[in-house]
């Protein structure tokens, strides 16, 4: 096999030779059609690649199989056996998988158990083996029923609307804790340990959402690149400068900003120890705990000092959290372009 193609040309060629069903033959075409300024490669090319992507144990490839009802399922359905093969080196540590109610099932659970794995997440009523004393339930606001059988907890709690839920190592305890109106309130053990574990991820998708670089495509692997690289790379890093820098933390555009600075190769404008000749406004840096310090505008200050007294400009001079970099003094948009 010629390995001298790069890689996009590798992952359009197994893209090809997916969509014609593994015909050699078809994707050849497929690819002259869709490609016609590209070197041809020969038709064998096609599963030769397939073959030593298997060889090599992909695993996107083994992940694909399992979604297309191929491959080891071990005896579950294909959400439960995405989770065990996307796990299969973290069993038998005692660890807690968390999933949402699209994976979660009884089968699942008790194979994680024989593995000493745990379980805990949201479940779908039209699950198979579910209680339907349980399921079936009508509670109001505040109320709960569980039960438990072989280590397995099925609950379900009314808060605002009704929620499912599975655990291995909680039981049906309740636990009080304290809301946003500063009231005592009182959650299943298990929704806690639920929101506990899926709090990151919710984190980390809403901090990506803000500055989402995708766009629309239909091929579905770029937008896992540009999610993964644009979205959960940088989310991370600006954590991680964050915890390295507690003193002074920084914004994600802030640091999206840097980012993008030293990748170009942008000189970054900073104010230096002395003045400089060009005049542009900046943001005042913050104080130690990463909250926004604000300055009297020193153009309505003076204005104001003039016409009324110091006092009523000291009192009704409006504060503002960016100044200029070469006359190191505070000033508010209307007043930076009317001076400079």
């Amino acid at each position: 096999m010629n390995m001298s193609f790069t890689n996009s040309e590798i992952i359009d060629m197994l893209c090809c030779f997916d969509r014609s069903n593994n015909n050699k033959r078809q994707a050849a075409v497929l690819y002259q059609n869709l490609y016609p300024n590209r070197r041809q490669p020969h038709v064998n090319t096609f599963p030769n690649l397939e073959n030593s992507l298997r060889l090599t144990d992909n695993f996107s490839r083994r992940i694909n199989n399992i979604q297309n009802g191929r491959g080891d399922s071990h005896g579950l359905d294909k959400p439960g056996s995405v989770v065990v093969t996307l796990g299969d080196k973290l069993l038998n540590e005692g660890r807690l998988f968390t999933t949402d109610n699209w994976y979660t099932s009884i089968p699942l659970a008790l194979y994680l158990k024989q593995h000493n794995t745990n379980l805990c997440g949201t479940l779908r009523k039209n699950k198979r083996f579910l209680p339907k004393e349980v399921v079936n339930v009508k509670l109001r606001r505040g109320e709960s029923l569980a039960m438990q059988a072989n280590n397995i907890a099925v609950l379900k709690w009314y808060d605002k609307r009704d929620v499912l839920c599975l655990s291995t190592c909680e039981g049906n305890g309740m636990t009080t804790f304290r809301n946003r109106q500063n009231l005592d309130k009182s959650k299943p053990k298990i929704i806690v340990e639920y929101n506990k574990g899926k709090q990151g991820i919710d984190i980390s998708d809403q901090m990506s959402s803000y500055y989402s670089c995708l766009r629309k495509s239909l091929i579905w692997y770029k937008k896992v690149a540009v999610e993964l690289i644009c979205g959960t790379i940088v989310v991370n890093g600006c954590i991680i400068y964050n915890q390295l820098h507690i003193n002074k933390p920084i914004r994600q555009l802030e640091f999206i900003e840097l980012l993008l600075r030293e990748i170009f190769e942008i000189e970054t404008r900073t104010s230096g120890p002395g003045p400089t000749n060009r005049h542009f406004l900046q943001e005042i840096p913050r104080k130690g705990d990463g909250t926004i310090k604000r300055k009297r505008c020193h153009s309505c200050y003076t204005t104001n000092k003039e016409d009324r007294g110091s006092d009523f400009a000291a009192k009704r001079t409006k504060q503002v959290p960016t100044e200029c970099i070469a006359c190191e003094k505070a000033y508010c948009l209307i007043c930076f372009n009317k001076n400079h």
